[in-house]
Order: structure tokens, then sequence, then C-alpha cells
């Protein structure tokens, strides 16, 4: 047995099974969980997965990400548990029932899945579970490979920022947004080396510049994101949008409709 795949989709778990197997010989297990509600069964189901295997690496890549950038006071309680559950409780529980294992054994490896912009930016304007729960796995990340490192075992954080997927939803590939199998690629050059890295060069080279002009970077960033949840809101229906926008905003924030009915709201930061 190679791979233990854990999911909530049972056909995307069949569907990445086969698919390693056909194309690389390699033999799954799967296990059928929702890591956004998963109480004690589940974690005892994802054990009971887990006998028999001498599990070398876990890589935590679940995740879950806004449907756009958005005031705290906007999300839904249940949205935020969720949230915080595969983004923190998540990797923290997988965590806990691999280091045993590795620790008998001597040697293991933990990657997780952070952020870049997390990490580079202090605050994280209409993203601000996401950036906490991101600081989180970067803090838990040090505190385990620390804790592990005694035993010959690692835990790594690494730092993607904009990748071409559907949980960041970027309208084309390009230069500093590449496709999956590029940052995947360059991530596997950088198992078990430093903490806390970033794999892909141009992430890298965008993280330096981020931390090299800290306040322009803010204020890039956080033209970037209001933009995004302008675009957003324009998407929805006039009225609706724009009632929601102007509700939320903040000194600074300039919100209108455009006429004829159509959906339209813009929210420009002024500061």
């Amino acid at each position: 047995m190679n791979i233990l795949l854990v999911a909530r989709c049972k056909d995307r778990l069949a569907s990445c099974a086969a698919e390693l197997q056909d194309k690389y010989g390699v033999q799954t297990r799967t296990c059928l969980v929702d890591l956004q509600t998963a109480g004690p069964q589940d974690w005892a189901r994802i054990e009971a997965a887990m006998q028999g295997l001498q599990i070398g690496i876990l890589l935590n890549n679940a995740g879950a990400f806004y449907e756009h950038p958005d005031y705290l006071e906007t999300l839904g309680q249940e949205w935020i548990q969720e949230h915080l559950w595969i983004n923190c409780l998540a990797p923290t529980m997988l965590c806990k029932m691999v280091l045993p294992r590795m620790k008998a054994r001597g040697k293991g490896l933990i990657v997780n899945i952070g952020s870049g912009i997390a990490s580079a930016m202090p605050e994280a304007p209409l993203l601000s579970v996401y950036g906490a729960a991101k600081t989180y796995v970067d803090s838990l990340s040090r505190s385990l490979d620390a804790e592990a490192a005694p035993y010959g075992v690692r835990v790594q954080n690494m730092w993607p920022m904009f990748v071409y997927t559907k949980i960041a939803k970027l309208d084309k590939v390009s230069f500093f947004g590449p496709l999956p199998d590029v940052w995947a690629a360059a991530a596997m050059w950088q198992l078990g080396r430093d903490t806390c890295i970033t794999p892909l060069w141009v992430h890298g080279l965008a993280l330096s510049a981020l931390r090299l002009m800290p306040e322009t970077g803010k204020q890039v960033m956080k033209k970037v994101l209001y933009e995004s949840r302008e675009k957003a809101l324009a998407k929805q229906n006039g009225a609706t949008a724009v009632s929601t926008a102007k509700a939320a905003a903040p000194a600074g924030v300039q919100v209108s409709a455009v006429s004829g009915g159509t959906a339209a709201a813009s929210a420009r930061h002024r500061k």
C-alpha cells in the first residue's frame, strides 16, 4: 500500500485512486470523511484506515477559502465553524494521529499547506478568518517541528501564493498564478528542507517584495481584495449587493449602484 487518500467526495476519491494506479502503478486505500465537519467517529475511522500502514509522509492539503473576500460580520456561523474545522482542527488531529508512529520509527515527514499572504502580511482585511487560520497552521508547524526533530521527524509548512485551482478562483493561468502541476513539481524539490518555505521561486520573489516594501505591499493587497469583493457583489442582484456592501462599508469605502437595475456595487478603498 502506497497512499491513503482521505476526502469527502466518494466519486472523486475513486477517480483519484484509479488515476494513481493506472498512471503510476500506485496502490491506494481510501477513507470517506468530510474534514469540515469531522467528529470523534470520523477521526476513529481515519485511525482504522491507517492500521497496518507505515505512514512515511502526511500531506495536509485539505482546506477551504472564501467565496469572495468579505467582512467577518457577513459570514455565517456555520461557515466560520467549518472553515476553522478544516483549516485548523483537521491538520492538528491528523498530525496527532501520525506523530507517535513516525517517532517510533525514527523518521517521517508532515507537510502542511499554509499561505504566502498570511506569512508575509500581519493582517488580511476581508480574509480575517482564513488569515488567522493559516497563521495558526504556521505556528503549529514550527512548534511541532521543534518537538519532533529530535526523533528524526520533520514538520514542514509550505507557503503557496496564487495557484490556478478551484479554490483560488483565478480567471486564468499567469506567471504568478501557475497551474497546480508547476507548483507541485517545485514543492517536491523542497520536501523536508526548511520548516517554513515557499517552494516556487516566483512566489518567493513576490513574498520578498512584500517584505521589502511592507506598506506598499499592504496597499496593493488591500486594493486586490476590495476589488475582488466589488466584482463578486456586482454579480449579485443590484439591490441586494448594494445594501450588503453599504451595511458593511467602513469609512473610506464608497459603495454606489449603476442605474438600470442591473447588478452593480462598487467599493473603492480610498485610504
